[in-house]
């Protein structure tokens, strides 16, 4: 059975162009896809031959030189063996400037390969609007004392913006009472709807509400529990939470 490369009839040959602003790698590495395709796919040496033919003719219309063509076949020849590099950085493309500093790397065994700075998508596509934070919904968040390292980890289902409001009405709330001399120890002793108000009463401390920020975003309701509980663990600071959560994560 014989297996040659298959091109639709509306192929037209059309490569990244060698006189475009990208990098001599991406450039390289079209001509190096190509004639590795060919090399793997196809058995027949005449029909191998024929293909190589064919595509050498296809680059040179899109402008490259006989010399990049050779340059890539000598390599791929030569590529029996191949040797790891340890060592590899990603770099964002500016003509002239990312090859100089690639030849620099190169003589400190460190590759590089290039990125487009700026595309077409980057500039023209933006399929959402940024969500502020207010709006953020169905995620776990954390709220920090000013006085302290302990902070506060909590989730919710519904918009953060809505969730902060209900703790600082509550914490409103209790800062609004008028104690005397013999109650003003009591509420040290109660237990409140929100852990949050416990700290306040208790230590006399006052809450970050500038600093809250959200840990992460989870619509399962099951895996936020879960990522409530994990975070809550996981704080070395120390938490106010009264408990570890929703969920019952496993100390093992």
């Amino acid at each position: 059975m014989k297996l040659l490369v298959y091109r639709n009839k509306t192929h037209r040959d059309q490569y990244l162009n060698f006189s475009s602003q990208h990098p001599i790698q991406h450039k390289l590495s079209v001509i190096r896809a190509l004639l590795d395709r060919c090399s793997k796919l196809v058995a027949e040496p005449k029909d191998r031959e024929t293909e190589e033919t064919h595509i050498l003719e296809a680059l040179s219309r899109c402008g490259y030189p006989e010399c990049s063509l050779k340059k890539v076949k000598s390599q791929l020849e030569s590529q029996n063996v191949k040797k790891k590099k340890k060592h590899e950085l990603v770099q964002p493309y500016i003509e002239c400037l990312s090859e100089a500093v690639g030849r620099v790397y190169q003589r400190y065994g460190i590759s590089t390969t290039m990125r487009p700075h700026i595309t077409i998508r980057n500039m023209l596509f933006h399929p959402k609007d940024k969500v502020n934070l207010d709006e953020t919904a169905e995620c776990a968040y954390g709220n920090p004392c000013k006085n302290c390292d302990k902070v506060y980890i909590g989730e919710t289902g519904r918009s953060f913006g809505v969730r902060m409001k209900e703790d600082l009405k509550e914490v409103e709330a209790q800062e609004g009472r008028k104690y005397t001399r013999s109650s003003r120890k009591q509420p040290q002793l109660e237990q409140n709807k929100f852990a949050i108000t416990d700290h306040i009463n208790q230590e006399n401390h006052v809450i970050n509400w500038n600093e809250a920020k959200i840990i992460a975003r989870e619509s399962d309701k099951t895996t936020r529990w879960i990522r409530e509980a994990v975070k809550i663990r996981q704080e070395s600071r120390g938490v106010m939470n009264r408990d570890e959560g929703a969920y019952q994560l496993s100390h093992v």
